[in-house]
C-alpha cells in the first residue's frame, strides 16, 4: 500500500495520533487502575482522591476537542485499510465522544461515582448484630444448618 494514498496517509496519521495519546494515557490508565484496587480494599480517603484525580485527569484528556475533531475527520473518510487501526480509531473515537463535557461537568461525574463506590466497596451486612464480610456471609450460606441463620 503506497503511504501517498488517502488511506495510507489516513493510517499514517492515525498511527502518530495513537502513538502520542498512547505515552500520555496508558501510564496513567495504571496508575489509576492500582489507585483504584487500593481504594477498593483499603478503603482510605487517600486513596479515594488519589483515584478520584486519575480519573479526572483522564477523562479530561478525552474531553479535548482538537482529539476528537481529529478523531471525527479520520473516521469521516471512511475505515482505514488496516482493520486493527480502524478498530482502534472507532473505540477511540467514540471514548472521546463520551466525554465531551465541561470540566465542572466531568470533575461531578467523578465525585458521584467515587461516593457511589464508596458506598457500596464499604457497606457490610449486618448478621446477629454485628458487620460481616460478604465471605463470612457466603460461608453461612454455604455451610449452616440453621435454616433461621441462613
Amino acid at each position: 500500500m503506497s503511504t501517498t494514498s488517502p488511506s495510507g496517509e489516513r493510517e499514517r496519521q492515525f498511527a502518530e495520533f495513537l502513538k502520542a495519546f498512547e505515552a500520555e494515557f496508558a501510564p496513567l490508565d495504571a496508575e489509576l487502575a492500582l489507585a483504584t484496587w487500593e481504594t477498593n480494599i483499603r478503603h482510605s480517603p487517600e486513596h479515594e482522591a488519589t483515584s478520584a484525580r486519575l480519573e479526572t485527569h483522564l477523562k479530561t484528556i478525552l474531553s479535548r476537542k482538537e482529539a476528537y475533531t481529529t478523531l471525527s475527520q479520520l473516521r469521516e473518510g471512511g475505515p482505514l485499510a488496516d482493520p486493527l487501526l480502524d478498530r482502534q480509531l472507532v473505540l477511540l473515537h467514540h471514548a472521546h465522544r463520551g466525554q465531551q463535557l465541561s470540566a465542572s461537568m466531568i470533575e461531578r461525574q467523578v465525585q458521584l461515582a467515587k461516593s457511589l463506590e464508596s458506598r457500596f466497596n464499604q457497606f457490610r451486612a449486618q448478621l446477629d448484630g454485628r458487620s460481616v464480610s460478604d465471605n463470612e456471609l457466603v460461608d453461612v450460606l454455604r455451610n449452616s444448618t440453621d435454616n433461621a441463620e441462613r
